[in-house]
């Protein structure tokens, strides 16, 4: 299961434009050495060992669904906490190191299996508070050219580690910044895509972005970010029980 689901649609009845652009296989440049210069834009090296807390927290609007809101927490090193609440329902997944699980309703806890974890893992990477998101890649191939919303892309067939398929990653060939992914999730194809990015405290974000399945518009929008500020460490502690 995708976890994230970040993409981003013109509303209003836009469409987004699509160019194919004619290239030989040989003119293309390295993937993984393409996904490094994203790695640097979204947070330099220089940066990642000041970035000790964080805290996103994102309003979700989808058409005919109660409004909610995800919460993103991070600890350094590599602790993570996703929190999905609406008022008919909740979801709650935590990373510690290579281990994690999640709450469900009844306040239950299941550990997460490693093809859960090789997914979130992947899905971190759009998160940029540690420079994790080559890591996790097993296979990046430049394979072709479009352009998004008026910005020349790379389009990369992005492989990671216990994935059944690959993924296709968009990367403005100027900005080095991410503006599409698109996965199959169970069978459904969806399409990720990014919008206004914005630095905190060094580190790039989308301000908003969309998760678009062929049923299924998402918008989730950025309204508080904290860096660096008091964050419950108890949140990223694994309980026996969730009240």
């Amino acid at each position: 299961m995708r976890i994230t689901n970040v993409a981003k649609l013109i509303l209003g009845g836009m469409t987004a434009a699509w160019l194919c652009v004619a290239c030989t296989t040989s003119a293309y440049p390295d993937g993984k050495a393409i996904l490094d210069e994203v790695e640097d834009v979204f947070i330099p090296m220089d940066i990642v060992k000041s970035i000790h807390t964080a805290e996103l927290i994102y309003e979700v609007t989808s058409p005919g669904e109660p409004d909610s809101k995800m919460i993103v927490r991070y600890q350094a090193p590599n602790r993570y906490r996703f929190d999905w609440i609406s008022a008919k329902t909740a979801m709650i997944l935590c990373v510690d190191g290579k281990k994690g699980w999640s709450y469900d309703q009844e306040g239950g806890i299941a550990d997460m299996t490693q093809a859960d974890l090789d997914a979130l893992f992947s899905e971190i990477a759009f998160y940029p508070f540690s420079r994790v998101f080559l890591d996790n890649i097993e296979k990046a191939k430049v394979v072709g050219e479009e352009v998004f919303h008026g910005e020349a892309c790379w389009v990369i067939e992005v492989r990671c580690q216990g994935a059944d398929k690959p993924d296709r990653y968009w990367i403005g060939k100027e900005s080095k910044m991410l503006r599409q992914t698109q996965s199959d999730v169970d069978g459904v194809t969806q399409t990720t895509q990014y919008f206004d990015f914005e630095y905190y405290n060094g580190i790039c974000l989308a301000n908003i972005f969309f998760d678009i399945t062929k049923d299924k518009v998402t918008r989730n929008k950025l309204v508080s970010v904290k860096i660096n500020s008091d964050v419950d460490t108890s949140l990223f502690e694994k309980l026996k029980k969730l009240d």
